[in-house]
């Protein structure tokens, strides 16, 4: 299967890549798109990375209050 860069920035970035790697283009290719692939897979959605912090909260929620009933902030 044969695949054809039409962006010449994409092409120069890929040639740039093979000629760092010492390797064929199509085997650049291959492999950073194995990387990428890689690195989307191991993300931790954001919610399960501030689990921790969520656990270690000290202070309380505040209550909630009425919606109707106004604020009353000076007594």
């Amino acid at each position: 299967m044969a695949y054809s860069i039409k962006d010449p920035e994409t092409d120069e970035l890929i040639r740039k890549l093979a000629k760092a790697k010492r390797k064929p283009i199509v085997e650049a290719i291959k492999e950073a798109c194995a990387n990428e692939l890689a690195r989307e897979r191991a993300k931790i959605p954001l919610w399960e990375r501030l689990q921790p912090f969520r656990a270690r909260r000290v202070v309380p929620r505040p209550a909630r209050t009425n919606a109707r009933e106004p604020q009353r902030f000076f007594r």
